[in-house]
């Protein structure tokens, strides 16, 4: 008696079949552009039924008919990714593995102009699973060909934090001025560019030039003649807002102040002088906020970083700061590397300062902690025995514990609470047998021998975090872990 599975196969094995003789086929499909054109025999009934654009497409009101044929175009579409396309419709099969990685672009792309989700869905999962080489080392001309898709986005975020963590793939490349305008404004949009703000002015108007069919010397700007600066002034417009002129420093301002003026409207430039010289600024919704880098976290934005390392120089006011202070490196993701305690271990131990973030299954909160000190132990000779309890307390007043709610506002104090040490002398606890993260003589927050759980045993090194929880959690003591991410803390000056 034949299986649910081979039944399956015999149903795509037989259309398979259908498609290869065209059999009764009422629809020629003309794929690519001449020389390399190809005509594909097809079933309305199936293309309708399998692709939404197909539904639209093949309507009275859409098609055109030759001898009962429907006749359709889709000259953007080279014919073997074409072949590919008909065959999945056909048989709900596709073999990645034989692709090579810019024809599974072409796919996609593909894909997602003919609105097929669960393939969109199935390819980008296959590049992100098998590929990740090929995206993180090529994204830039990735983003260049998927871009405009919207479907993509899962993609494109991915190509775009590439970009984001090194700008200069992009700035400082010959290919540089011939990028689609539309993309470059993408890319002034994202809030993790790692560049300077007055390279990034000075790169768009090098952009901008090289645009004109005018030959200008980019090196001598301010020698350009009138009508030369009121060309690249006008097509420098789309851009002026997308750049952070309030983070420029002052220093910067000064060296190009005659061309900031000519490039920039009146009012902003006048206001940037004012901010520059005095700190003060009458219109606040024209500063947009500094960017920040790109951070590797999956459980917190990157504004959530930036209230740690608030929190880290005691700054308790102020949440934004015109300068990133620190850079977070990933260095341990439990639901990639493992729960167990030893992988913490390998991954964490003597890399310096580390924030810990862990977020709970129940309710989605993030309890964390930061350690300004190494994560070892004080006698090497002692922890290396098989003295499974043998605990090593660290002293600093330096360290830590933080909560944040699961609400979507949760950078706002009402969301966001951080405790500092009180028992100084005992605030850091390290194990490297029984314990990963761990905190305060009792301990306040340990993630140790209860794989996929953290452990909140009272609050008396960190006083303060008996405020992060409700009574019923207190009570609880173990709190189920979704994930939890260990940080490098490197500072940046």
């Amino acid at each position: 008696m034949s299986t649910t599975h081979n039944l399956l196969s015999d149903l795509s094995y037989n259309f398979e079949q259908l498609l290869e003789s065209g059999d009764n086929y009422d629809v020629l499909i003309q794929a690519g552009e001449n020389p390399d054109m190809r005509e594909f025999r097809a079933h309305s009934i199936i293309l309708s039924t399998r692709s939404p654009y197909f539904r639209a497409a093949l309507s009275n009101n859409w098609a055109r008919k030759r001898d009962g044929i429907i006749i359709f175009k889709k000259s953007n579409i080279c014919p073997d990714t074409f072949k590919l396309l008909l065959k999945y419709l056909y048989t709900a099969k596709v073999d990645l593995e034989t692709l090579e990685e810019l024809n599974v672009l072409k796919l996609l792309t593909a894909a997602d102009e003919l609105d097929l989700q669960n393939l969109i869905e199935y390819v980008q999962s296959y590049l992100f699973d098998k590929k990740n080489e090929f995206l993180t080392d090529n994204h830039l001309e990735i983003l260049k060909i998927i871009f405009r898709h919207e479907e993509l986005s899962k993609l494109r975020d991915f190509c775009l934090d590439r970009l984001a963590e090194d700008p200069g793939v992009l700035f400082k490349s010959p290919n540089f001025y011939t990028i689609d305008k539309t993309l470059l404004h993408l890319i002034l949009q994202q809030e993790n560019l790692a560049i300077d703000e007055m390279e990034i002015c000075k790169f768009m108007i090098q952009w901008t030039i090289t645009q004109s069919s005018k030959i200008l010397n980019i090196e001598n700007i301010l020698e350009l003649s009138s009508e030369d600066l009121r060309t690249i002034k006008e097509a420098l417009q789309d851009f002026i807002p997308l750049i952070r002129w309030f983070q420029i420093s002052k220093e910067n301002f000064l060296k190009f102040q005659k061309l900031l003026k000519i490039i920039l409207p009146p009012e902003l430039y006048e206001s940037i002088k004012k901010f520059n010289f005095k700190k003060e600024i009458e219109n606040q919704s024209i500063i947009l906020p500094p960017r920040f880098p790109y951070i590797d976290s999956k459980l917190l934005r990157v504004e959530h970083f930036a209230m740690i390392s608030n929190w880290i120089d005691r700054n308790n006011t102020q949440i934004y700061k015109s300068q990133f202070p620190y850079k977070f490196k990933l260095l341990y993701r439990a639901s990639e590397n493992g729960f167990e305690v030893e992988n913490f271990h390998i991954l964490c131990d003597k890399k310096g300062p580390t924030v810990t973030i862990s977020k709970f299954a129940r309710n989605g909160k993030i309890v964390g902690g930061y350690n300004p000190l190494d994560w070892r132990p004080q006698n090497e000779t002692i922890e290396n025995t098989a003295v499974l309890n043998y605990h090593n307390w660290w002293p600093t007043s330096e360290s830590f514990l933080f909560c944040f709610e699961n609400k979507k506002t949760s950078t706002d104090s009402q969301w966001a609470k951080f405790a500092r040490v009180a028992s100084v002398h005992s605030a850091i606890c390290y194990n490297r047998h029984l314990c990963g993260p761990a905190f305060g003589p009792g301990w306040d927050l340990v993630i140790g021998e209860r794989y996929k759980h953290a452990s909140c045993w009272g609050s008396t090194g960190y006083p303060g975090s008996r405020l992060f929880f409700n009574s019923t959690e207190w009570n609880a003591v173990h709190h189920e872990l979704e994930d939890y991410e260990v940080f490098q803390v490197i500072n940046k000056y």
